[in-house]
């Protein structure tokens, strides 16, 4: 029986194989465009992601995302998971970006934890979970009771404001 053993350096197309995809890295400032870019390397100015979920997938623990004028509907752009970071999510000018969430949910994806929320600037419609007094649509599925409590819960937890009178929600 021969043993035959290869001393030869690798090629380096097979080295390159080897090696894990290198991580992108989280960004501090994140930008968001209505037609922006889907590539996984988003978030500049020069190449804005295409939904909020995207740029928050991309934004590093504390950091803030602006946001550009236009109308944000579709997957990715509501129930959104914030991955337990504490994120600003800003409209880049005031009342010009909307959420849409074309009653399919809320923004804020209840079932996941997240860290700190601010939202500032936003026009938010649609969406089954809104401030209407202590109304909550949606979840009309809860008794009364654990809607109140849903709602309180998430917001606080969240830091969740109404943007009107900025009053926690």
């Amino acid at each position: 029986m021969h043993v035959i053993i290869d001393t030869r350096e690798p090629k380096l197309s097979e080295k390159l194989r080897k090696l894990p995809k290198k991580k992108r890295a989280r960004l501090n400032v994140v930008y968001v465009a209505e037609f922006g870019s889907l590539v996984e390397s988003c978030g500049k100015p020069n190449r804005p992601c295409g939904s909020v979920q995207q740029a928050i997938n991309r934004a590093a623990d504390h950091a803030k995302i602006y946001v550009q004028p236009g109308r944000y509907h579709g997957p990715g752009n509501f129930l959104l998971n914030f991955e337990g970071k504490s994120i600003d999510l800003i409209s880049a000018v005031d009342k010009e970006a909307l959420i849409d969430c074309e009653n399919r949910g809320p923004v804020v994806n209840p079932l996941v934890p997240s860290g700190h929320l601010q939202i500032s600037g936003f026009r938010i419609v649609d969406c089954p979970m809104t401030k209407q007094g202590t109304q909550v649509t949606g979840f009309q599925h809860l008794p009364e009771a654990q809607q109140r409590q849903f709602v309180k819960n998430m917001g606080l937890q969240r830091g969740l404001h109404s943007g009107e009178d900025n009053a926690e929600i």
